[in-house]
């Protein structure tokens, strides 16, 4: 293992802002830019700390909500752009779990097509609304948003919270 670890890195950056340069500060507006940058810098430990699990989580949701889609405009009829648009994103690549930026270009190609599809039941909410399967779909959206957005906060909260004022 190489020691440092990146988080080890940061987190000492941080400390020698701490000690080193904000006690040296008297301007308020470069005092407030530093500690936007420290801000910055624990966001990025905790997205290390954070992010494959969180990826490793999210794709099987995304994979099972585009499916449901994918069925439900299949019976709907009419929509093949979108459909076809979910089987491209659904075409299955070899993941490298190694690759941190492979799966977040996966996890994005995923979430983009589950907002390009929502946007389309969104627009044709007037047409669709009485399907029970079109409610319990946009449901299962709502759920997984309120789940993605729980997520993000494992990598957000820590970064801010408790951490001071930021611009």
């Amino acid at each position: 293992m190489i020691n440092p670890r990146p988080a080890d890195v940061l987190t000492n950056i941080i400390a020698n802002l701490d000690s080193k340069v904000i006690p040296k500060l008297t301007d308020v507006d470069v005092l407030s830019a530093v500690t936007t940058a420290k801000h910055m810098v624990r966001y990025v430990i905790n997205q290390l700390a954070q992010e494959r699990a969180i990826y490793l989580a999210d794709m099987p949701r995304l994979i099972d909500l585009l499916g449901q889609a994918g069925s439900f405009l299949n019976r709907k009829g009419g929509q093949e752009a979108m459909e076809a648009a979910i089987d491209t994103a659904l075409r299955e690549d070899e993941l490298d779990l190694g690759d941190i930026e492979v799966m977040a270009a996966r996890a994005m190609v995923l979430r983009e097509a589950l907002y390009q599809a929502l946007d389309l039941l969104i627009r044709q909410r007037d047409s669709w609304k009485d399907d029970p399967a079109y409610t319990t779909l946009r449901d299962a959206i709502r759920a997984y948003m309120a789940w993605q957005n729980e997520q993000d906060a494992k990598i957000v909260a820590p970064t801010f919270y408790g951490q001071g004022p930021r611009r």
